[in-house]
């Protein structure tokens, strides 16, 4: 018996005690329920309610914070400024925000000595409110994340992270056929400028075997200087003229000879005008020399020793001593 008047006494304390500690907590001045809305184009409006009632206190303005990071704690407040102090009523604040930065926010009350009565209601006109010059109180600085700070970031509708300006693609132009190409045109500087070391050209090993095999007889065979058609030192205006330009200009010219054998074979596939392919199997000629593929140059120079005699001929001698065998 004893033991059930002890549990009964117990019981009804805790009963009588939670009110009392319910009402402490709704007498603390802590604003309550804020949010933050991006409702318009750089706009983020803050929204809070006040307390109904402070035991011993009452309010005198209102204290919004902002920050790019959670106000998770009342130190964070130390090193910043309100972003604005509002009247007493104030429980809405429109922030004006245009750097799309995401945005925290916090609402402290100001405070002053008085008490407000348990059945007063808090009815503000907001434009006697704006106008009002709130009077100085003491900061009431306790943050509660998700009551009176804000745990998400906001970012006002409209606004993005700044980036570096993207420069625009310049677009290639295209020409349409038998339309001239803009002025100045692209050219060909065969001997202009350092010469890249050649690719594909013959070992030395195979430059000491052609010096061993003259046996003094004769002077070292010379390496023969690379040779364009003047036709081709300067882009045409279209047509096959310009292929071969582009594929000399991609290949040839920076002496990538194994890339040049492939792309003139290829370009030769095709039907080309008579002018156009006795230049390009010239050239074919000319990547295999440098190459040290000296069967199939040789074969390419008699090909166009009729359409060029004296520069075919000095091609092929060049090729056979270069090719010599005991």
């Amino acid at each position: 018996m004893r033991e059930f008047l002890l549990r009964l006494t117990l019981v009804l304390f805790m009963a009588l005690s939670l009110p009392l500690a319910a009402g402490a907590q709704s007498a603390r001045p802590v604003i309550t329920g804020i949010s933050a809305v991006s409702d318009s184009a750089g706009k983020i409006t803050v929204s809070w309610s006040l307390p109904a009632k402070t035991e011993g206190t009452q309010i005198s303005a209102v204290l919004v914070y902002r920050d790019s990071r959670p106000l998770t704690e009342s130190s964070a407040l130390a090193g910043i400024a309100p972003v604005a102090r509002l009247g007493m009523g104030a429980d809405t604040y429109t922030d004006t925000v245009s750097d799309g930065i995401e945005y925290y926010y916090a609402v402290i009350l100001e405070i002053i000595a008085g008490n407000m009565r348990a059945d007063e209601e808090l009815y503000y006109d907001e434009e006697l409110d704006a106008a009002e010059t709130p009077a100085a109180g003491t900061a009431y600085t306790v943050l509660l994340p998700g009551v009176n700070a804000t745990v998400k970031g906001t970012r006002a509708r409209g606004t993005a992270k700044k980036q570096a300006p993207v420069q625009a693609a310049v677009p290639e132009r295209t020409y349409e056929e038998n339309q001239l190409r803009d002025r100045p045109l692209p050219f060909i500087d065969i001997l202009g400028g350092e010469r890249r070391k050649k690719s594909g050209t013959i070992s030395r090993g195979a430059e000491k075997k052609a010096l061993s095999l003259a046996e003094g007889e004769r002077p070292a065979p010379q390496v023969l200087e690379p040779y364009v058609f003047e036709e081709d030192l300067l882009s045409p205006q279209g047509g096959d003229d310009y292929l071969l330009f582009e594929v000399l200009r991609d290949s040839f010219i920076r002496q990538d000879y194994n890339a040049s054998v492939t792309a003139l074979k290829k370009f030769l596939a095709q039907n080309r005008t008579a002018a156009v392919t006795r230049r390009a199997q010239f050239y074919l000629g000319e990547s295999y020399y440098y190459t040290g593929h000296y069967p199939e140059a040789l074969s390419c120079f008699l090909s166009l020793e009729e359409a060029y005699p004296s520069l075919s001929r000095r091609w092929m001698e060049s090729t056979l001593d270069l090719y010599s065998i005991p």
